[in-house]
């Protein structure tokens, strides 16, 4: 099974610099909008320093966004799980969902696994069929290892 473990919160600000120089004061902390569909979403308490708040909302396009940057910045979550789930039996919804994302100025797909996870046989949860090569073959690999090429937007 994949690790879930997350990276410990920092102590310190993000600093931000333009020109050289520290802009962080005048950078406001976001305030995070999660997707009222989320099942697991993640919990942003224990990054005071660098998020302001989370809220909860009906989001049109991916699971997580800021505040006031609806329109120009989601981010789309998958666990190892739900990308199997989604690429072999919805993978039609997955797709909307990448091109509702590539009309965005900021976007990311999140996989919480690595490549060797997708790869690896599929034994730890029920309800899904899935060998490692279909779920290969149903994806695009350049964006498995290039996410960025899912959301690029068409000509």
């Amino acid at each position: 099974m994949p690790s879930t473990t997350a990276v410990p919160p920092t102590q310190s600000r993000l600093i931000v610099k333009r020109a050289g120089k520290a802009i962080t004061s005048k950078v406001p902390r976001p305030v995070v909008l999660i997707d009222t569909r989320e099942q697991t979403p993640f919990d942003f308490s224990d990054y005071p320093n660098w998020i302001a708040g989370q809220r909860e909302a009906s989001l049109p396009t991916g699971d997580y966004t800021v505040v006031g940057m609806e329109s120009v910045m989601a981010l789309e979550r998958k666990s190892l799980n739900d990308l199997v789930s989604t690429l072999m039996h919805n993978r039609e919804r997955f797709i909307r969902e990448c091109e509702r994302l590539a009309e965005l100025r900021y976007k990311a797909i999140l996989i919480e696994a690595s490549l060797e996870d997708v790869k690896s046989p599929y034994r730890f949860w029920s309800g899904v069929v899935a060998h490692p090569n279909g779920v290969l073959a149903g994806s695009d690999r350049r964006a498995l290892a290039d996410p960025n090429h899912l959301l690029e937007p068409a000509p």
